[in-house]
């Protein structure tokens, strides 16, 4: 059960975001961690336009640093993932 406290931190957040922030905050809440690729392909948006925003919610602190991965082209990747001010 999600706790009252929960949800208005959800909301409070959301209303602060533009749209491709809050997009892509979405997608790390019901995906859990993830690169900028990762979010880029699931948000339909170009890399280019991502990477920003994940910077911006990096900045904001809704987003942090979870791991890095090797990919399968053997170049390393961040995961990123929200952070437990973004979870209320």
């Amino acid at each position: 059960m999600i706790q009252n406290t929960s949800l208005l931190a959800y909301f409070e957040i959301q209303a602060s975001l533009g749209a491709k922030q809050r997009l892509i905050l979405d997608l790390f809440l019901k995906h859990g961690p993830m690169t900028n690729k990762m979010v880029a392909k699931k948000s339909n948006l170009p890399i280019n336009s991502v990477t920003p925003r994940v910077k911006e919610l990096r900045e904001l602190e809704y987003i942090e640093y979870s791991d890095t991965i090797i990919q399968l082209n053997g170049r390393k990747a961040i995961l990123w993932q929200v952070t437990k001010k973004t979870q209320g």
